[in-house]
């Protein structure tokens, strides 16, 4: 069972691993913009880091999934070691030398950039590795899972945090008032060092997980960790319905609020444009913020499938009522209403959907005897990553079909009439259709139900007999040992029968 003293390691382990990867993050983008490289070349580093990735992050995965655990388990130390690594690439990409020529720049933001992201695989696809191995129970997987989601975001907020306070007309300040002259880099660097310093111990708690699910697995090629990922039914068909998600139209909601004038009467005033849509983003997260502590149990009543379908259902008739009501004068308020009231089963279906996969897991290990945590969720990020590429390439398709020029003329967009007459039925119809994709493809997820409850119980079984076969060899090996000790003689024994004299 799942101890309140696993949830406080974990949780505070990759909480603050979460603020290390915040502060890595900003401190990357920020350096690349101060040093002075061109957009066009800061395109080439995102390029060349994805790249990159889909090299590296299957290979990590493997290396992890290879390793033969040690007195912490496989995953475990390497949560415990990423923190101070992470700070100090982001001190190191901040020390720009001076004199760089502009390839010279390129060539060193490169460099950090392939270390950071190097760094974050060992972290996060441990993290996601532990979370399969920390229960054998799905219930207790949900519990952390939802824990570590709520935790990881507020640990999210405090990179934001410290960058808001840090700008530089609050250094400004700071210095006319002390006479200290800081520049913002040189502030940003000791804050780097110090908070990296000072969550190391935090992650360090993560690193003595105990990793619970211990499995004796047979030995296997290098390259069979990773085509071990292809077995999972779980995973693949998650990847895509992912894919079959961008299998249709849209419509930015930027683009909509931006160019559409809606709008709708809020206490005497008239909301429109951009003002709207932060209207909407509050309207729709207070249903999910209502419907966030139901979830361990709305997840144990109906299991993961059901409450990820939910969510794809709750979609297709959400957006279907809100298309009907229209968008003009004040329906687009009731619109906005039907949308947020289907947000309150989306706080749900994180907690759903990453357990569904840690689950999956459980009959890989079935299957094959083998568990293959960090490959599966490093192989998982990278095909997510390509069909993030569909996503993009089926926006600008959509802005397309609506003829959407974002070229100003005399200073102005001109919307087109097709874009008037296309835009409310991409925005509303296009996620149904979405939606309704991944809905067919999570109907051929079969690990489920009484199936999965009977494959790990025996998986139970079968660890507890693996246990019990570890704890008899290693007795054998021990009396073994006492044998051997006591029919050799001790240093410093003499022959009875001799007087000590040669």
């Amino acid at each position: 069972m799942l101890t309140r003293s696993d949830m406080r390691f974990y949780i505070g382990g990759t909480s603050a691993g979460t603020v290390a990867g915040g502060f890595y993050g900003k401190f990357t983008q920020l350096y690349r913009y101060r040093i002075g490289i061109t957009p066009w070349k800061l395109g080439i580093v995102g390029t060349v880091s994805n790249i990159w990735d889909a090299v590296n992050d299957p290979i990590i995965g493997a290396w992890l999934d290879h390793r033969k655990p040690g007195k912490n388990g496989k995953y475990a130390p390497m949560v415990r070691y990423m923190a101070i690594p992470v700070a100090l690439v982001s001190i190191a990409g901040m020390l720009v030398p001076t004199g760089l020529g502009e390839f010279s720049k390129l060539a060193w933001v490169l460099f950090w950039s392939i270390f950071g992201d190097l760094f974050g695989t060992l972290f996060s696809a441990s993290n996601n590795a532990i979370l399969a191995r920390v229960s054998p129970l799905s219930n207790d997987r949900t519990k952390i899972v939802f824990w570590n989601q709520i935790f990881n975001e507020a640990a999210g907020l405090i990179p934001q945090g410290i960058f808001l306070l840090a700008d530089e007309k609050n250094m400004q300040r700071v210095q006319k008032a002390t006479g200290i002259r800081y520049t913002f880099e040189s502030l940003v660097i000791t804050l780097t060092l110090v908070i990296g310093i000072l969550i190391h111990p935090f992650v360090g708690l993560g690193g003595f997980v105990k990793e619970k699910v211990v499995v004796d697995e047979p030995e296997i090629s290098f390259m069979r960790e990773l085509t071990l990922v292809l077995k999972n039914r779980t995973m693949m068909l998650s990847v895509i319905a992912a894919l079959a998600a961008n299998l249709t139209v849209k419509m930015d909601e930027y683009y909509f609020f931006q160019y559409m004038d809606v709008g709708f009467h809020w206490f005497g005033k008239n909301i429109d444009g951009l003002n709207a849509l932060a209207i909407f983003g509050i309207l729709t997260s207070i249903p999910a913020a209502i419907g966030l502590p139901f979830t361990n149990k709305v997840i144990k009543r109906f299991g993961q499938k059901n409450v990820i379908q939910f969510l794809q259902y709750s979609t297709i008739i959400s957006n279907t009522l809100a298309f009907l009501v229209g968008y003009k004068g004040q329906r687009f308020f009731f619109s906005m209403i039907i949308l947020a009231l289907s947000t309150f089963c989306r706080s749900w279906h994180g907690p759903a959907f990453q357990t569904m996969i840690l689950d999956s897991i459980d009959e890989i290990e079935y299957k094959t005897g083998s568990r293959n945590e960090a490959s599966t969720f490093a192989v998982r990020g990278v095909l997510l990553k390509l069909v993030g590429g569909l996503g993009a390439l089926t926006n600008g398709v959509s802005l397309s079909l609506l003829q959407f020029d974002p070229e100003p003329v005399n200073g102005k967009v001109i919307i087109t009439e097709t874009f008037r007459k296309r835009a409310w039925p991409f925005y509303m119809l296009g996620p149904a259709v979405g939606a309704l994709w991944q809905l067919i493809t999570y109907s051929f997820i079969d690990f489920t139900g009484e199936k999965k409850a009977r494959i790990q119980a025996e998986l139970r079984e079968r660890r507890a007999l693996q246990a019990a076969q570890r704890a008899e060899d290693a007795d054998r090996k021990n009396e073994a040992r006492d044998a051997d000790a006591a029919a050799s003689p001790q240093a410093g024994d003499t022959d009875p029968n001799s007087d000590g004299r040669e």
